[in-house]
């Protein structure tokens, strides 16, 4: 990650809700850079804060000493602290965690409950351009994507959310079975997002992964419709 050290590192972390409304700032000196890093041996650069009720986005921006004033993307936190929960839930699971992360060396596509996304793009209201939308559905049985997983009282897919390179949740669809007769949904894919991959939660096997999916790779094969 980025430099701290006296030569090059961050001056200032700050970070704007919804309403522009700075909520948190935090200030390095040179000095408190080097003695940073060699602190936490480290050359991680972080923040802690909190927020209050009632936020419902939360953008930081860092200042580097050299370079100048960067804005990293905006978070909804109401879908942060749900994936928060849910994957916390599956690190404290050991078994959910050995059935999450097993099957997923080489993203197989025989497992049931991995999700598939496939990618359109659909034309705007501006015919010069398209929006890219991901379609993530969750296998059925054997990996099927004939017979998807089931969605009834006993047995169905609680939430199906997906991320980007930054770790930011782009998406986020919770699922029951008496509003979703399958469990796919559809969503479209901010600009600047480079790198995609779902998760999807089962309310008895809990969280399981797919693969990563190179968006720019995907835009150029993918059809308007």
């Amino acid at each position: 990650l980025h430099p701290m050290n006296e030569n090059h590192f961050i001056e200032v972390i700050y970070v704007k809700d919804q309403n522009g409304k700075v909520v948190h700032l935090q200030r390095w000196t040179a000095e408190e850079a080097e003695l940073s890093y060699v602190r936490a041996h480290s050359k991680i650069v972080y923040t802690r804060f909190k927020y209050r009720d009632g936020t419902t986005h939360l953008t930081p921006y860092s200042y580097c000493n050299l370079h100048g004033l960067w804005i990293g993307p905006t978070y909804d936190v109401n879908w942060e602290k749900e994936v928060a929960y849910i994957e916390g839930v599956t690190k404290k699971n050991a078994y959910v965690q050995k059935l999450r992360f097993n099957p997923f060396k080489d993203h197989k596509e025989n497992v049931m409950h991995v999700p598939s996304t496939t990618f359109e793009k659909q034309r705007g209201e501006e015919m010069t351009e398209s929006k890219l939308l991901g379609i993530t559905t969750v296998r059925g049985l054997s990996g099927s994507l004939q017979m998807l997983h089931p969605m009834n009282e006993n047995h169905s897919i609680e939430v199906v959310y997906a991320k980007d390179q930054h770790n930011r949740t782009i998406s986020l669809e919770g699922m029951k079975p008496e509003t979703h007769r399958n469990p796919v949904s559809k969503y479209e894919i901010p600009e600047g997002t480079q790198t995609i991959q779902a998760y999807t939660y089962c309310r008895n096997h809990g969280l399981w992964q797919g693969k990563v999916h190179l968006i720019e790779e995907e835009r150029e094969k993918c059809a308007v419709v």
